[in-house]
Formats: structure tokens, C-alpha cells, sequence
């Protein structure tokens, strides 16, 4: 697309088009008024005084016969005589004899006349007065008035185009500006920003639109990254085991045994590399909300019994004891059940490995009119207000995490809220320090597959 093209196409081109299209038919439309208005109040001029002299003639008339012996068309030839020039009056008694015509020729239907007919009382009878006005003047002023506006139009839409162009270029200057910057930030650059112009305007609003979009790129950017270079560490550590164990055994001839123990060795590590991509995959699927997990009516009630009888020998191998309480009445959810049990387990697990020895992990399955909750309760360290926002990130692991349970992932919590969010169920956390952390689950009662 050549420059003259993309001219043509632009905003500004176009608003100073559709300026001057409105104007112009703007200006006619108040030109064809003003022409028709003063048409109109010309000729409603005339005719009044017209009517005005109508009733002129009938107090004329009236005033002239009480004198005795009074010519009446000498009389009303002398009122003629002193009317405008062109003025054509009749007078027609009751039983319609010619009393009074003017010199003036009387008026044609083509002619430029207003003429005015009526009765008049004239001593108490029904006299016919029948008077014309010229409106060659009338014509005159309208057709001038006309040629006047036919002038000034195009002039004046002329002037209205080059000020419109001008106006849409200034007005639209801070948007080319706008666009040269957005152009001039990349990849390499995200954190750089738009100049927000403080005009209270629409450009001030595309702004800072613009900059929160960028915000979000930008930490959507380092997210990714940052979960790339984490996933590649974890994924690293497993590989590397995996083939340092097999180059190991393969040097030289070893015992059956042996074997054995670097197979075993090897597959513990390919296990742990599976669960981790598996665990990735499942929270690439969370990212894109197009992919639905599918959900059924659900009882929490036997699952939570089922998951903790699943999980006590493993909380007994730590001297833990796993303590839940369910309600005796169905706790119906609209979920995915191995989606619910991969979190509670999730929960479970966290809880059991962050406990003190001789400590107690606790379940509770809550209902109320407001909301479904799942609280798994633990008696660790508790969590550090510092870490507390960064606890559902993915790879992240607090200090006491680190130390407690090196051998994990950074990914579990991670899963936990991921799979809330398909639920439409938020996760809340609850900590204090030495004393234990509190995780819940709150699930709403009236969504349902069916809605958005």
C-alpha cells in the first residue's frame, strides 16, 4: 500500500471528509430554512397589510357615506391615489355592482400579486373589496438572498475542509505519537512505557490502557520465562540422574544386584520426570481456558473420607494423625472428581510433610447457606507473611518448603489452584507463624455447568 493510499485511508482524511460532508448539508439545510423563513414572513407582510387595508377601506367607506351627497368612487379614487404604486383595489356593493376599480389592471393567476378578497360591513350590508399588492420586490430580495447563499456556500465549506483537515491532524497528533512509541517497544524492551498525557481525554484512557496491557505482557513475558527456566532446571535434575546412573552401570560389568539397583534407580527418576510433565501439561490445560475439564454432580462427603483413609498410613509413617469431619448430609459440588481428588491430596500431602512430628493434620467439610468449604488444617512452622503471595506460583517454594521437602517441585499448590479455578472455587490461606497454616477450598453453591 503506497503513501497516497494509506492517506486516503486514514483516520484524519476521513474525519476531514465526513466534517465536510456534515457541514455542507449542514449549510444547505440552513440555507434552504433561511430562504424558506424569509419567503414566508415577506409574504405574510404583505398579506397583513393587505387585511390592515381592508379594514382601512370598510371605516372608510362608513365614515364617507354619512355625508350627504358623497361620490364614493371619486372618494375611494382619491384613497387609491395615495396607496404604493401597482395597488390594485375593487369595490363591489351588496348586489354586486361596481362601485370602485383602480387604474391597475387587475391581477392574473400568473402574475406576481398577493390578492385579498372579502366582505366588509359597509352601512350594514355586505360589501365585496377585492385588493392586490405587487410582490416584485419580494422576488427581488429572495432571488438575492439566494444568489447570496449559493455564493457563500462553497466558500464557506472550503474554509470548513481546511480547517477540519488541520484540526484532525492536530487532534490526532498525540495518537501519532502514541503509535511511534507502541511502534519503538518490543520484546526486549517490555518494561518501557507510554508518556500518559494528563487531558482527562480519550488519548489519556488509550494510554493507560496501553501501559496496563504491556504490564500484563510484561509480567505474562517474565512468568513465562521464568516457569521455562524452572521447568527446565527440574526436568534437568532427573535427566541427569537417569543418565549418569545408566553410564555408571555400563563402564564396566557389574553384578545382577547392581543391575538391579541402577534399574530401580532409573525408573524412580523417570517416575518423578513423568509426574512432573504430567503436572505441567495438566496446568498448560488450566492456562487455556478454551479446554473444559468435564463436571458432574458430585458428593465431596465420601471423597474427603476417601482420600483421608488414603493418606493416613502416610501420615502415620511421619507420627502424624489425620483427624476429618464430614457432614452426615450430601455435600453435592458441580466438579470433576479426579480433578477434587488430585487437590485434596495436594492439600493433604502439604499438610503431613509441614507438620511436626506428634502433630495433627486436620479435615473439615463445612456447609453453609452461602458456600461449600474444604479446610485442611496443619501444625508446621506456618507460612511468612513474605512468602504468602508468592505460595501459588509455580515452581515456588519458601524457605521452610525448601528445607522440609527438598525433593518436591515447586508445582503442588500450583495444581491446587489451578483446578479451583475450574471449579469457579477460590483457595484462601490462613498462617501463623509456629502455630500452623490454614488452606480452604470454598466452593459456591448456585454455579453449574451450564452457566458462562
Amino acid at each position: 500500500m503506497n503513501r497516497r493510499s494509506r492517506h486516503f485511508r486514514s483516520i484524519r482524511f476521513r474525519l476531514a471528509v465526513w466534517y465536510t460532508l456534515a457541514l455542507a448539508a449542514g449549510l444547505v439545510l440552513f440555507a434552504i430554512t433561511i430562504w424558506i423563513a424569509m419567503r414566508h414572513s415577506l409574504i405574510r407582510d404583505i398579506d397583513n397589510t393587505l387585511a390592515a387595508r381592508q379594514r382601512s377601506i370598510e371605516s372608510f367607506l362608513n365614515s364617507e357615506l354619512k355625508e350627504p351627497g358623497v361620490n364614493l368612487a371619486e372618494e375611494l379614487n382619491e384613497y387609491w391615489s395615495a396607496l404604493p404604486a401597482n395597488t390594485f383595489i375593487r369595490v363591489e356593493d351588496q348586489n354586486g355592482a361596481l362601485v370602485f376599480t383602480s387604474s391597475a389592471a387587475s391581477p392574473k393567476p400568473d402574475d406576481a400579486y398577493r390578492l385579498l378578497t372579502g366582505k366588509i360591513s359597509v352601512a350594514g350590508r355586505p360589501w365585496t373589496v377585492s385588493l392586490a399588492a405587487p410582490t416584485d420586490d419580494v422576488e427581488l430580495l429572495l432571488q438575492r438572498l439566494r444568489l447570496l447563499l449559493i455564493a457563500l456556500a462553497p466558500l464557506v465549506v472550503a474554509i470548513a475542509a481546511i480547517g477540519g483537515a488541520w484540526l484532525g491532524r492536530r487532534a490526532l497528533k498525540p495518537v501519532d505519537e502514541i503509535v511511534g512509541a507502541a511502534r519503538s517497544i518490543g520484546i526486549e524492551n517490555l518494561s518501557a512505557r507510554l508518556t500518559v498525557p494528563q487531558t482527562g481525554d480519550e488519548l489519556q484512557r488509550l494510554s493507560e490502557t496501553w501501559n496496563a496491557m504491556l504490564s500484563r505482557l510484561e509480567m505474562s513475558v517474565k512468568r513465562l520465562a521464568r516457569f521455562t527456566a524452572d521447568a527446565s532446571h527440574e526436568l534437568r535434575t532427573p535427566l541427569a540422574v537417569i543418565r549418569t546412573t545408566a553410564e555408571i552401570a555400563s563402564r564396566k560389568p557389574r553384578s545382577t544386584e547392581a543391575y538391579r539397583d541402577a534399574l530401580n534407580q532409573i525408573v524412580s527418576e523417570s517416575e518423578r520426570m513423568t509426574r512432573l510433565v504430567e503436572d505441567l501439561l495438566f496446568l498448560a490445560r488450566c492456562d487455556d481456558h478454551g479446554v473444559e475439564i468435564p463436571l458432574s454432580a458430585l458428593d465431596l462427603s465420601p471423597i474427603v473420607d476417601d482420600v483421608c483413609a488414603r493418606m493416613a498410613s502416610f501420615a502415620e509413617s511421619r507420627a502424624i494423625r489425620l483427624a476429618h469431619c464430614v457432614p452426615e448430609s450430601r455435600v453435592e459440588v458441580w466438579g470433576n472428581e479426579p480433578s477434587l481428588r488430585q487437590l485434596m491430596l495436594v492439600l493433604i500431602d502439604n499438610a503431613v510433610k509441614y507438620s511436626r512430628s506428634g502433630g495433627e493434620v486436620q479435615v473439615h467439610l463445612r456447609r453453609s447457606d452461602q458456600d461449600i468449604r474444604l479446610e485442611v488444617r496443619d501444625c508446621g512452622p506456618g507460612i511468612p507473611d513474605s512468602d504468602l503471595p508468592h505460595i501459588f506460583e509455580r515452581f515456588y517454594r519458601a524457605s521452610q518448603a525448601r528445607e522440609l521437602a527438598s525433593q518436591g517441585a515447586g508445582l503442588g499448590l500450583s495444581l491446587a489452584a489451578g483446578i479451583a479455578q475450574h471449579h469457579r472455587a477460590a483457595i484462601e490461606v490462613a498462617s501463623v507463624p509456629d502455630q500452623g497454616s490454614t488452606f480452604s477450598v470454598v466452593f459456591p453453591l448456585t454455579w453449574r455447568e451450564s452457566e458462562p
